[in-house]
């Protein structure tokens, strides 16, 4: 449960950070899939160490639809 707790800290943190993230912010741990629109990775914020999924589709494919 304080495992939970402190997630949520960080994830309250982060959600009030007012820059964007950029690719460099995270660690790729692996890669979790492929779906139809782009790649799914394990990663880690590497500002406040928590372990994210990252989604990244390429700029033409957002173009297309």
């Amino acid at each position: 449960n304080s495992i939970s707790n402190s997630l949520l800290r960080k994830s309250y943190s982060i959600n009030n950070n007012s820059r964007s993230f950029v690719k460099e912010d995270f660690v790729v741990v692996r890669k979790l899939g492929k779906g139809k629109y782009g790649d799914v990775s394990l990663t880690i914020n590497r500002q406040v160490g928590m372990l994210c999924a990252l989604k990244s589709i390429s700029k033409s494919t957002i173009l297309e639809d």
